[in-house]
């Protein structure tokens, strides 16, 4: 009966709210086997998905979602729901399909039925499969696409977001200022220095998402951030051969004496970082906690 259905629905939903998916959508699955269709909760056919998207099932959550996407078309949300089909097939590493989604949401934006938020979303998605992809061109066009004032009236997540989708560009800059082709000394050195100031660009998106206070993207943010700073460790550590020739013995001292002095130079870089922290640790005492983990990233 209808009744049932609802006392199930209500259930699930509630679990769903206290962010237990698994529970949720056990009973959001058993009342679509049940109530296949029930006018009024087509709602838990979107929501089953999520729950898989959120206990990292993602291709169960795809297949979910596309059903209500299906169900919903070219309705208002039916491209709200596209954003969550798109988050499910990058977690499945489908950027063709994600690619193909978003543009869906993207051409309907300007007939209204997407809103600006969804847009903005979409967008985002849409860029960090183009990174994924080895495009990154069209990954920084796509973020820049952006409207200021509707990014000024996205929720905090959406902005989080966005300064995430920021640090992984920044992180793909960095990865790709020094060369592994022989070089001279300057030429080193002028690279380690330049990486170290991409990584502070990227120490700076992460305190523009901290800002916004988003457990999920700060969480993530710091994932990144950890990456990023391995990354920055293995260009201090590991200098490119120099140019012309040396013997096995000289190429030896080279590489030692290199070592040492870019470590001095990397040092200070990561001091200025640990200097940004706790400058906006300070200024910003509601995410005091973000900024205190990224510091303990540094002394590792």
């Amino acid at each position: 009966t209808k009744g049932e259905a609802s006392i199930i629905y209500d259930y699930a939903n509630s679990m769903f709210r206290k962010g237990q998916y698994q529970i949720a959508a056990r009973n959001f699955s058993r009342m679509i086997k049940l109530y296949p269709g029930l006018v009024g909760y087509q709602d838990a056919q979107l929501k089953l998905g999520i729950s898989y998207l959120y206990l990292n099932d993602f291709k169960l959550a795809a297949k979910e979602i596309r059903k209500y996407v299906e169900v919903k078309a070219s309705s208002p949300l039916g491209y709200q729901a596209r954003i969550w089909l798109m988050r499910a097939y990058i977690g499945q590493k489908k950027y063709s399909e994600t690619l193909l989604a978003g543009s869906e949401v993207l051409n309907r934006s300007s007939k209204g039925t997407a809103d600006e938020q969804t847009l903005i979303e979409a967008k985002l998605l849409l860029a960090q499969a183009q990174l994924a992809l080895s495009k990154p061109e069209k990954a920084v066009a796509m973020v820049d696409s952006i409207d200021e004032k509707a990014f000024g009236r996205a929720e905090a997540r959406v902005r989080a977001e966005n300064h995430r989708v920021q640090m992984k560009l920044a992180d793909d800059r960095c990865r790709k200022i020094m060369s592994r082709r022989p070089q001279t000394e300057e030429e080193v050195i002028q690279s380690v220095d330049r990486t170290g100031q991409c990584i502070l660009t990227i120490f700076n998106s992460y305190h523009l998402l901290a800002r916004e206070n988003s457990i999920y993207w700060s969480q993530d943010g710091l994932i990144g951030l950890r990456s990023s700073l391995k990354f920055y460790s293995s260009v201090c550590l590991n200098p490119p051969a120099p140019k012309g020739k040396r013997t096995k013995q000289e190429a030896e001292q080279y590489r030692k004496e290199m070592v040492e002095f870019l470590t001095n130079r990397c040092e200070k870089t990561l001091e200025t970082a640990k200097g940004m922290l706790v400058h906006w640790k300070s200024k910003y005492p509601q995410s005091k906690t973000y900024f205190a983990r990224a510091e303990e990233l540094l002394l590792r």
